[in-house]
This record gives C-alpha cells, sequence and structure tokens, in this order.
C-alpha cells in the first residue's frame, strides 16, 4: 500500500475538527482500511475509536459493525476503549442471553464430568 499517503491522510484526519467530523460509517470504514492494508497508525485508530465511543455515535453502530471495529482497532494494535467494549458485550447480551465474561465452561460442566 502507499503508506506515506496513509500517513499523511492520518496526520489531517487527526485535526480535532475533522476528527469530530467523522460519522459512524466513516470511522469504521477508515479503522477497517487501515488494519486490512497493514498501515497500522495507531493514533489514528485510537482516536477514532475514542471517537466511536461518544454516545451518539456509539447508539448508531449494529453489532457487527462494533465487531468490525474492535477486530480494526485491535489489528493496529491499538487499546480498545472499554466503553466499546462493553457496548459490545452489552449488545451480546441483548442478542443472545449469553456475556462475554460469561463465556467458557460453566462451573456445572466441570462438576458433572466428575461425578462419575
Amino acid at each position: 500500500p502507499h503508506l506515506p499517503l496513509l500517513a499523511a491522510l492520518a496526520q489531517r484526519a487527526l485535526d480535532p475538527a475533522i476528527l469530530q467530523a467523522f460519522k459512524p460509517q466513516e470511522i469504521l470504514s477508515t479503522c477497517w482500511a487501515y488494519a486490512t492494508l497493514g498501515a497500522e497508525n495507531r493514533p489514528l485508530v485510537s482516536a477514532l475509536a475514542f471517537r466511536a465511543c461518544d454516545p451518539e455515535v456509539l447508539r448508531t453502530f449494529k453489532l457487527p459493525q462494533m465487531m468490525n471495529l474492535l477486530w480494526a482497532v485491535t489489528k493496529c494494535g491499538a487499546q480498545a476503549p472499554p466503553v466499546l467494549v462493553s457496548a459490545v458485550n452489552q449488545r451480546i447480551s441483548e442478542a443472545t442471553g449469553l456475556s462475554l465474561s460469561s463465556a467458557g465452561p460453566s462451573s456445572s460442566s466441570s462438576s458433572s464430568s466428575s461425578s462419575s
């Protein structure tokens, strides 16, 4: 990819006025593009992830979009904001009755295997 061009675009996008103008789909598309192109620009991706945590922005994302955003953020080596992780967990819980914190073996399955 054209890394110098992507770096210049990232630098411009980090201008606070421009960053605030990013719409939800633009946040997702930009993070996804940097992740898939291997142009892991942590400052930009982190700033966009925090922009996505604005309540007005966050409420517009559907679960698959939020999951894609989390993937892109982590693929770029940035830390996912806890608010974003919590929102994904909440949406998963609402959709399935499960949560990320309860994923994994339950204590009842381990106790039933020891009662043989």
